[in-house]
């Protein structure tokens, strides 16, 4: 039998035993011609241990290989993480939908389960709504514990909104309201003694805000290390679904007054949040960490077979085919987490944080030009791609997580950082500026509360 077939045959009694027994798979192999064919396969994640001490001579124990899925997941952003472990199914989370998205790739991106999308295409009338997105301003949805869908929002351009949440008998509802309401400006403040949570918890801000808050200026600072004791936050948040929709709101104006700097942030129409300058607040973010579009050898796929073992397992990052020692560049600012040799699977490796809730991996790597907790900006070379660990041949597997969950690069909505100029920044100012007048009167008061009684308005 050719070396390939005997190792996919291997790899096919591996499978069914993993899904008929919970008994680690021991798989004796006799003789001395199955070891020639191992070793003809170059494959560094195969190995065969001799295991005569405790069996009949001649008895070998096949370990099963490893494979880039099984390097673990990057952990998850402490506050994230601390908030979903509290109050997880508390937590209203916001996609805004760009111009090439669709209900499969908005699922795809936020690792939502299909079988939800299924039920939710059988609601009466749902499928006109969700065929596409082209009509659709945001999308906000509430997960259950076990990461299945419990409700979903969609703001319709129109001004409707339409609200798919699951009834007693775990059916999907479809309900819509008109959308004619008059935002309700509601301000909550704080300082910051102890935790980020347990202050903004005792100013009343929703769990979901105060992820909000923290995405909002993820780029600026880390809300896990940077705060301090006395620190004070600002938020303007728009209430007027909280009665009739059990929305949490928005943070329509946001500021955080550190020792020695201000941060101010405004939402506009696009839902993303700018400086009053028309400064987007964040880092701008390439899809291309090669510096340029390269040929995709292997794209994000789920349910890939691997080319090695002909083993149907997820293939969670995009694979770029260029030579060993191409430049390999920071897609946005960030952290290094990993910077790491040797790993059976993904050889050379490095894992970067970048803002709050993005982490991105660079596998296969031939040279690392980066320690870990260094700071890099975008454009700084991190390292050479290669063939190390389990690879084919030359190339770069690239992973994106947003929120501790893989998601295709190539199609993930990723922040661009612009500025707005011309006529746009003048809509901008206009359109925002009630916002900036309904913060520094608040500041005012707050100031003014403060000189009088000695204490933080809250």
């Amino acid at each position: 039998m050719p070396a390939n077939q005997f190792l996919r045959a291997c790899s096919r009694l591996f499978d069914r035993h993993q899904r008929s027994s919970s008994q680690p798979f021991n798989f004796k192999i006799r003789g001395i011609l199955p070891l020639v064919l191992i070793a003809s396969v170059p494959f560094s994640g195969l190995s065969v241990a001799n295991t005569s001490e405790q069996n009949e001579p001649g008895a070998f124990e096949f370990h099963a290989p490893l494979f880039e899925s099984d390097l673990e997941a990057p952990e998850q952003d402490p506050l994230q993480s601390f908030i979903e472990q509290k109050a997880g199914q508390e937590i209203w989370r916001e996609y805004t939908p760009s111009g090439n998205d669709n209900i499969w790739t908005f699922f795809q991106n936020q690792s939502l389960s299909e079988l939800d999308l299924i039920e939710l295409l059988k609601v009466d009338k749902a499928e006109a709504y969700l065929a596409s997105l082209e009509s659709v301003v945001n999308i906000r949805y509430q997960l259950y514990r076990n990461n299945r869908l419990a409700r979903l929002s969609l703001t319709m351009k129109s001004g409707e909104i339409v609200l798919l949440q699951k009834n007693e008998d775990s059916l999907f509802n479809l309900s819509i309201n008109s959308g004619d309401h008059l935002p309700e400006f509601k301000t909550f403040t704080g300082e910051i003694q102890g935790s980020l949570y347990q202050s903004a918890r005792k100013a009343g801000v929703s769990v979901s805000a105060i992820l909000q808050f923290a995405t909002i200026f993820q780029w600026q600072i880390d809300f896990n290390k940077d705060l301090r004791a006395g620190d004070r936050f600002e938020l303007l948040i728009d209430d007027s679904l909280k009665n009739s929709q059990g929305f949490d709101g928005n943070i329509l104006a946001a500021r955080l007054y550190q020792k020695d700097e201000v941060h101010t942030a405004v939402r506009y129409s696009d839902s993303q949040y700018y400086t009053p300058q028309g400064k987007m607040l964040s880092s701008s973010f390439s899809r291309y960490p090669l510096g340029k579009e390269s040929r995709v050898s292997s794209g994000f796929n789920p349910a890939r077979k691997h080319p090695i073992t002909g083993q149907v397992r997820p293939h969670r990052g995009t694979d770029w085919a260029v030579p060993v020692g191409t430049a390999v560049y920071a897609p946005a600012d960030g952290v290094i987490v990993k910077a790491q040799k040797n790993h059976p699977a993904a050889g050379t490796f490095i894992e970067m944080r970048n803002g709050r809730r993005f982490v991105t991996r660079y596998l296969h790597l031939s040279q690392l030009d980066v320690k870990e907790g260094q700071q890099v900006r975008k454009g700084d070379t991190i390292g050479r791609t290669g063939n190390t660990g389990l690879s084919t041949g030359p190339h770069l597997h690239f992973e994106l997580f947003v929120d501790g969950k893989a998601v295709d690069v190539m199609t993930a909505r990723l922040p661009t950082g612009e500025s707005l100029q011309g006529d746009a920044l003048k809509r901008f100012k206009i359109a925002t500026q009630p916002l900036i007048s309904a913060m520094n009167r608040d500041q005012q008061e707050t100031l003014l509360a403060s000189k009088e009684t000695g204490t933080l308005k809250n």
